[in-house]
Protein backbone atom coordinates (compact mmCIF):
# COMPACT_ATOMS: atom_id res chain seq x y z
CA UNK A 1 0.00 0.00 0.00
CA UNK A 2 0.70 3.90 -0.34
CA UNK A 3 0.35 6.69 2.37
CA UNK A 4 1.65 9.04 0.32
CA UNK A 5 2.96 10.22 -2.98
CA UNK A 6 4.75 13.13 -4.53
CA UNK A 7 5.68 13.32 -8.25
CA UNK A 8 7.27 15.66 -10.72
CA UNK A 9 6.11 15.65 -13.90
CA UNK A 10 7.95 17.21 -16.87
CA UNK A 11 7.17 18.48 -20.54
CA UNK A 12 8.35 21.05 -22.56
CA UNK A 13 6.59 24.27 -22.45
CA UNK A 14 6.79 25.00 -25.99
CA UNK A 15 5.10 22.36 -27.45
CA UNK A 16 2.19 22.25 -25.02
CA UNK A 17 0.30 24.12 -22.22
CA UNK A 18 -1.20 23.12 -18.98
CA UNK A 19 -4.63 23.57 -19.25
CA UNK A 20 -5.66 21.79 -15.64
CA UNK A 21 -5.50 18.55 -13.33
CA UNK A 22 -6.51 16.82 -10.47
CA UNK A 23 -5.98 14.06 -8.42
CA UNK A 24 -7.98 11.08 -8.61
CA UNK A 25 -10.81 10.97 -6.56
CA UNK A 26 -10.52 7.56 -4.22
CA UNK A 27 -7.35 9.73 -3.39
CA UNK A 28 -8.60 13.05 -2.64
CA UNK A 29 -11.07 11.67 -0.56
CA UNK A 30 -8.23 10.01 1.55
CA UNK A 31 -6.03 12.71 2.38
CA UNK A 32 -4.88 16.06 1.04
CA UNK A 33 -3.95 16.49 -2.55
CA UNK A 34 -2.27 19.41 -4.48
CA UNK A 35 -1.69 19.59 -8.12
CA UNK A 36 1.05 22.87 -9.15
CA UNK A 37 2.07 24.03 -12.60
CA UNK A 38 5.54 25.74 -12.85
CA UNK A 39 5.68 26.38 -16.35
CA UNK A 40 7.24 22.63 -17.66
CA UNK A 41 6.79 21.19 -14.21
CA UNK A 42 4.16 19.70 -12.90
CA UNK A 43 4.22 18.66 -9.09
CA UNK A 44 1.53 16.15 -8.07
CA UNK A 45 1.04 15.69 -4.26
CA UNK A 46 -0.80 13.74 -2.32
CA UNK A 47 -0.99 12.48 1.67
CA UNK A 48 -3.42 10.12 3.08
CA UNK A 49 -5.00 11.88 6.80
CA UNK A 50 -4.99 10.02 8.73
CA UNK A 51 -1.85 7.85 8.09
CA UNK A 52 -3.26 4.46 6.13
CA UNK A 53 -2.01 2.73 3.29
CA UNK A 54 -4.56 3.15 0.25
CA UNK A 55 -4.24 -0.16 -1.81
CA UNK A 56 -6.50 -0.20 -4.81
CA UNK A 57 -5.97 0.11 -8.80
CA UNK A 58 -7.20 3.63 -9.77
CA UNK A 59 -6.14 6.64 -11.77
CA UNK A 60 -3.92 8.95 -9.40
CA UNK A 61 -3.96 11.87 -11.65
CA UNK A 62 -5.74 13.27 -14.72
CA UNK A 63 -3.59 16.36 -16.53
CA UNK A 64 -4.93 18.66 -19.82
CA UNK A 65 -2.62 19.78 -22.00
CA UNK A 66 -3.12 21.54 -25.06
CA UNK A 67 -0.83 21.64 -27.92
CA UNK A 68 0.68 24.90 -28.93
CA UNK A 69 -0.71 26.41 -32.17
CA UNK A 70 3.52 26.96 -33.37
CA UNK A 71 4.69 23.93 -31.70
CA UNK A 72 7.19 22.00 -33.89
CA UNK A 73 5.80 18.44 -35.64
CA UNK A 74 7.04 15.38 -34.07
CA UNK A 75 7.53 13.91 -30.83
CA UNK A 76 7.64 15.59 -27.23
CA UNK A 77 8.48 13.85 -24.47
CA UNK A 78 6.34 13.79 -21.01
CA UNK A 79 8.60 11.94 -17.98
CA UNK A 80 7.67 11.27 -14.27
CA UNK A 81 10.14 11.22 -11.74
CA UNK A 82 10.11 11.02 -8.20
CA UNK A 83 12.07 11.21 -4.57
CA UNK A 84 11.92 7.49 -3.39
CA UNK A 85 11.56 9.58 0.61
CA UNK A 86 8.22 11.52 -1.18
CA UNK A 87 6.74 7.83 -1.86
CA UNK A 88 6.31 5.89 1.14
CA UNK A 89 3.36 3.44 3.31
CA UNK A 90 2.34 3.93 6.42
CA UNK A 91 5.23 2.71 8.17
CA UNK A 92 7.30 5.11 6.39
CA UNK A 93 8.65 2.85 4.39
CA UNK A 94 10.06 3.99 1.16
CA UNK A 95 7.72 2.72 -1.96
CA UNK A 96 9.21 1.92 -5.29
CA UNK A 97 7.73 1.53 -8.70
CA UNK A 98 8.55 2.41 -12.07
CA UNK A 99 8.19 5.88 -13.78
CA UNK A 100 7.77 5.59 -17.88
CA UNK A 101 8.46 8.33 -20.07
CA UNK A 102 5.14 9.47 -22.01
CA UNK A 103 5.30 10.85 -25.35
CA UNK A 104 3.12 13.59 -27.38
CA UNK A 105 2.86 13.54 -31.22
CA UNK A 106 2.50 16.56 -32.73
CA UNK A 107 1.00 16.59 -35.92
CA UNK A 108 -0.74 18.77 -38.47
CA UNK A 109 -3.60 17.11 -39.94
CA UNK A 110 -6.58 14.89 -38.68
CA UNK A 111 -5.23 10.95 -38.99
CA UNK A 112 -7.45 9.33 -41.22
CA UNK A 113 -9.16 12.61 -43.27
CA UNK A 114 -8.01 11.92 -46.60
CA UNK A 115 -9.65 15.07 -48.39
CA UNK A 116 -9.24 17.38 -45.18
CA UNK A 117 -12.85 18.41 -44.91
CA UNK A 118 -12.34 17.90 -41.17
CA UNK A 119 -14.16 14.76 -40.86
CA UNK A 120 -13.09 11.05 -41.30
CA UNK A 121 -15.94 9.02 -42.68
CA UNK A 122 -16.80 6.88 -45.94
CA UNK A 123 -15.94 9.70 -48.37
CA UNK A 124 -11.81 9.30 -47.44
CA UNK A 125 -12.50 5.86 -47.58
CA UNK A 126 -13.50 6.42 -50.83
CA UNK A 127 -10.77 8.92 -51.82
CA UNK A 128 -8.33 6.56 -50.28
CA UNK A 129 -9.28 3.89 -52.58
CA UNK A 130 -9.09 5.81 -55.67
CA UNK A 131 -5.64 6.76 -54.40
CA UNK A 132 -4.15 3.79 -53.78
CA UNK A 133 -5.97 2.69 -57.09
CA UNK A 134 -3.85 5.49 -59.36
CA UNK A 135 -6.66 7.31 -59.80
CA UNK A 136 -5.73 11.12 -59.67
CA UNK A 137 -6.72 12.94 -56.72
CA UNK A 138 -5.93 15.56 -54.12
CA UNK A 139 -5.18 14.17 -50.69
CA UNK A 140 -3.56 14.85 -47.54
CA UNK A 141 0.08 13.35 -47.61
CA UNK A 142 0.55 13.35 -44.50
CA UNK A 143 -3.16 11.29 -43.77
CA UNK A 144 -3.13 8.28 -45.52
CA UNK A 145 -0.82 5.80 -44.21
CA UNK A 146 -3.58 5.00 -41.49
CA UNK A 147 -2.25 1.79 -40.11
CA UNK A 148 1.26 3.50 -39.45
CA UNK A 149 3.53 1.04 -41.31
CA UNK A 150 5.04 3.75 -43.33
CA UNK A 151 3.53 2.39 -46.75
CA UNK A 152 0.27 3.12 -48.51
CA UNK A 153 -2.02 0.42 -49.65
CA UNK A 154 -5.14 -1.40 -49.56
CA UNK A 155 -4.27 -2.07 -45.61
CA UNK A 156 -4.93 1.13 -45.10
CA UNK A 157 -8.10 1.19 -47.08
CA UNK A 158 -9.54 -1.59 -44.94
CA UNK A 159 -8.19 -0.11 -41.37
CA UNK A 160 -10.28 3.27 -42.36
CA UNK A 161 -13.13 1.41 -43.59
CA UNK A 162 -12.97 -0.52 -40.27
CA UNK A 163 -12.55 2.75 -38.51
CA UNK A 164 -15.45 4.85 -39.85
CA UNK A 165 -17.52 1.35 -39.20
CA UNK A 166 -16.81 1.39 -35.58
CA UNK A 167 -14.58 -1.33 -35.65
CA UNK A 168 -12.22 -1.19 -32.64
CA UNK A 169 -8.99 -0.40 -34.09
CA UNK A 170 -6.21 2.91 -33.98
CA UNK A 171 -5.12 4.82 -36.83
CA UNK A 172 -2.02 7.01 -37.45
Amino acid sequence: GIAAMKLLLEYDANVLSFVDGSIGSDFAEKGSTNVVNNSGKITLNWVSMPKANYEEDVVFATLNFVIKEDAEIGDTVLSITYDPDNVYDKNEDNVEFIAEKGTVKVIKYIPGDINDDGKVNNKDVSRLFDYVSDVPCEVVEDALDVNGDGKVNNKDVSRLFDYVSDVPCEIY
